[in-house]
């Protein structure tokens, strides 16, 4: 599946040149009338919009919200996880595992976005990672320790059974005899 290349306005939703109707939200796109990005004729709600930053951290993404509002730069927030689903911003994020948030502006205003952000305490190219929700290695460490707790239990619950079950049968059946 291959990601459109424009997005509502509205919810960030995957639109085509040829829809009067966002198919995700139902709003109307009126594509002549509206802001134009740069000097085409698509506008700004229509435009192709590219990464400027992305980060598992909530704060930095609130803070880079701010700075592209204040900067009056067009941009939309986008959630993604680990199996490459990607939503629009909830209104009440959770931060975990593998949970990332992408602001995407219009093609053209990439420059003035990446610009504006540098002013934060952000590093504003970075890729972040699977555990960059947090930078408490305690955290980090006490959920891995969970992790392996949980797959442990469960492995045992699952595997011990069918292994317990195996001997017990094959017992049963050398001292029948």
């Amino acid at each position: 599946m291959n990601p459109s290349d424009y997005h509502c306005g509205d919810c960030g939703g995957n639109i085509s040149e040829s829809d009067l109707l966002c198919p995700t939200c139902g709003a109307t796109l009126e594509w002549p009338d509206a802001k134009q990005a740069d000097d085409s004729k698509i506008p700004i709600e229509h435009t192709h919009f590219v990464r400027a930053f992305r980060s598992g951290r909530l704060w930095e993404i609130d803070m880079a919200r701010d700075e592209l509002k204040n900067a009056d730069i067009p941009f939309f927030v986008r959630e993604e996880n680990l199996s490459g689903l990607s939503l629009a911003f909830p209104a009440i994020p959770a931060p975990g595992i593998g949970v990332t948030w992408s602001i995407l502006v219009p093609e053209s205003f990439v420059d003035k976005a990446k610009e504006a952000l540098t002013s934060l305490p952000i590093e504003v190219d970075k890729q972040p990672g699977f555990w960059d929700f947090t930078t408490d290695s305690k955290v980090q460490r006490g959920l891995k320790i969970f992790i392996w707790t949980m797959l442990i239990f469960y492995g045992y619950m699952i595997f011990g059974r069918m292994i317990y079950g195996l001997f017990a049968g094959l017992l049963r059946g050398i001292f029948r005899h």
